[in-house]
């Protein structure tokens, strides 16, 4: 039964925190721990997470906010799920983070409460795509804008690659693994019928297999026998186990690593006599390849070998034509397995059993497997401080224009973004047409695709202006000429410049000019189209950003790190995109919460962190805390008259 939490509102009458001196509980309240409680806990609103819970009488469910909470920190820190409740159990920041004046509550979660709320967060995501956790983030990013008047109209983004809790395996790897899972599921007469042909892969682990496997055509074959088990083990599944995940998975580890191809009945096909018949149709694929010499590969050991496999065999020479006996036709619906070339598999193609959603992406000399995240937040040189205001992830297959296209409705609807300032790789047509629609100009620092001929005008050194829906309007060519757009006889924007104004312009000579002279008339025309004239743009604006000599840009690779900084190599420790996502919003609020407790720290009237000023302060108080601290520990004694405080073990 879900109930909010309001306890924390309720200053208790004896607590850890009340019996510290006063300079303390003023550098409790200024650091991390006093502005996540103010900026962060105090902010989350828990009536969106009734919906995890049962509406029937029952039990209480623990405090929605200390459960965020606890996620967020978790993040923030790179903790584990024993770090993070071993620091709420014993560390008072932590608690007094969460609502918590002292140590010893018995009023508060237990290890597996952390675990059931996770998992109810991912079932509620998978039943209904909402998520709420990146609902909080969004919520209260927007209340402390609000509370701080910083500036939204101005941002700027960057992507980096991060990697899921996956282990790195080969295709063999991947599809030994598969057999082994695949077999846990079968009936046990089908498991006995196949025991011959999976005891190879059942009597050590995937990774003991794939060793022992040596050279690329050992690999190759050993890939094709894989196949052919796959198939045999998908065709055995297909009643009883259709919608079990390993089975999903099976399925599209075939249909990504394999060619599958209908054989046709011919007494030139041989099979062995368990060959799957398929009841779909499978996609068209290549011809299986034939071996070069197919008398001295003639099959024999039908039993053991899929489709493709060869023998080679021999028979005594007073054996006749007549002892070999035609093979058998191929059933109705049998299917050659052949393994597909490395160049051959998408980078979207199965990377992890466990993590069906990582992807594969080469980026300069290094390849990734996982997601991408990427990372907006506030640049306007007039805001004290910056912060997030948007964090995505998705395959790291995505491109950082779709990436763009799906952060731009959120940033232009609640935060009026105006200018974006991003890298090359966010210009695409689309994201020009969306960006110019919403009215945002985007500035980036560089542009993709080779440098322009430097004897040559590029289109950049035009002057254009454009319609609100990024048509030409108007031309000035670097001579000064102005002209009118029309339409050319191809059907698209032309600027004609007229002969006798390119008279004694330096670039009318030879192929220096962009514009195309016409026979009929002397002139020259410009041909344009709404993509060139969108990237031509784009390039002014980078140039017109290198001559200023400054990158506001620059700086958001810096908080991509920071975002990244608790987690060792970038790896973060849970699996699936909804679960990576989640734990990359928790630090990134924790950046925010921490640029934001500088900024206060910065505002208070002789604060100093760590400084003589404050220690100073500290000195003259130092009668009066004494005996504060005397009267603390007397009340604490009294209290354990009554029997020491319980902690709940976990």
């Amino acid at each position: 039964m879900y109930r909010s939490n309001t306890a924390h509102l309720q200053p208790a009458l004896f607590s850890t925190v009340q019996s510290l001196p006063e300079s303390q509980r003023k550098w409790l309240e200024e650091s991390w721990a006093g502005v996540f409680y103010r900026e962060f806990f105090g902010r989350i609103r828990e009536e969106p997470f009734a919906v995890l819970y049962s509406d029937k009488p029952s039990r209480p469910n623990v405090p929605v906010n200390v459960l965020v909470g606890l996620e967020v920190l978790k993040a923030g820190f790179g903790w584990s799920d024993a770090e993070i409740y071993e620091a709420f159990t014993f560390d008072l920041r932590v608690r007094y983070a969460l609502g918590y004046d002292s140590l010893g509550d018995d009023h508060q979660p237990v290890l597996r409460s952390i675990y059931y709320f996770r998992a109810r967060l991912v079932l509620h995501y998978l039943e209904t795509g909402e998520d709420l956790l990146g609902e909080v983030f969004r919520d209260i990013t927007d209340q402390q804008l609000s509370s701080l008047a910083l500036r939204t109209g101005v941002q700027r983004m960057d992507s980096t690659q991060v990697a899921s809790n996956i282990c790195d395996m080969s295709r063999l790897q991947l599809g030994v693994t598969l057999v082994q899972r695949a077999a846990g599921l079968l009936p046990p007469s089908e498991r006995e019928r196949l025991a011959e042909r999976l005891a190879p892969y059942l009597r050590a682990s995937a990774g003991q297999y794939v060793y022992r496997v040596k050279g690329r055509e050992a690999t190759r074959t050993a890939l094709q026998k894989v196949g052919e088990l796959l198939l045999v083990l998908r065709e055995a599944l297909r009643e009883s186990h259709g919608e079990h995940p390993t089975y999903r998975i099976l399925a599209r580890f075939l249909a990504e690593n394999y060619h599958l191809q209908p054989v046709a009945e011919s007494p030139a096909a041989v099979l062995p006599a368990d060959a799957p018949v398929l009841e779909e149709p499978v996609a068209p694929a290549p011809p299986c390849p034939e071996p070069e010499d197919p008398a001295a590969k003639a099959p024999t050991d039908l039993s053991g070998a899929g489709a493709g496999a060869r023998a080679s065999a021999s028979l005594p020479e007073e054996a006749g034509m007549d002892a070999i006996a035609a093979p058998p036709p191929a059933p109705a619906g049998a299917v050659c397995v052949r393994p597909k070339e490395n160049a051959e598999l998408s980078a979207g193609s199965l990377q992890s059993l466990d993590d069906p959603e990582a992807s594969f992406r080469r980026k300069g000399n290094e390849t990734y497997k996982g997601y991408v995240a990427n990372v907006t937040e506030t640049c306007d040189p007039h805001n004290p401080l910056q912060l997030i205001t948007d964090v995505r992830v998705a395959p790291n297959t995505t491109e950082d224009a779709t990436l763009l296209l799906a952060a731009l409705p959120a940033l232009v609807g609640k935060m009026g973004l105006g200018v974006l300032y991003t890298d090359g790789g966010y210009a695409s047509p689309a994201a020009d047409a969306a960006l110019g629609a919403a009215g945002v100009t985007q500035i980036p620092t560089a542009i993709r695709g080779r440098s322009p001929r430097s004897d040559r005008l590029h289109l950049a050194d035009y002057t254009i202006t454009t319609d609100a829906q990024g048509r030409p309007q108007e031309v000035v060519c670097p001579g000064g000429q102005r002209v009118g757009v029309t339409h050319s006889r191809r059907g698209g924007p032309m600027a004609c410049f007229p002969g006798a104004g390119c008279v004694g312009c330096p670039h009318a000579t030879g192929d220096g000019c962009r514009a195309l002279p016409r026979r009929r008339t002397g002139d020259r025309g410009l041909y344009l189209s709404v993509g060139q004239v969108a990237c031509a743009q784009r390039r002014q604006r980078c140039q017109a950003q290198r001559e200023e000599g400054k990158n506001p840009r620059a700086a958001v690779e810096a908080t991509v790190r920071q975002v990244k900084h608790p987690f060792r190599a970038g790896k973060l420790p849970v699996r699936g995109l909804y679960r990576v996502q989640n734990l990359l919003v928790g630090a990134a609020s924790m950046v925010n919460i921490r640029r934001i407790a500088c900024y206060q720290r910065r505002q208070t009237p002789g604060r100093a962190s760590g400084g003589s000023a404050d220690r100073g302060r500290r000195g003259e108080e130092a009668g009066g805390i004494s005996l504060r601290l005397r009267l603390g520990y007397l009340v604490h004694s009294l209290l354990c008259l009554w029997g020491p405080p319980q902690l709940v073990r976990a």
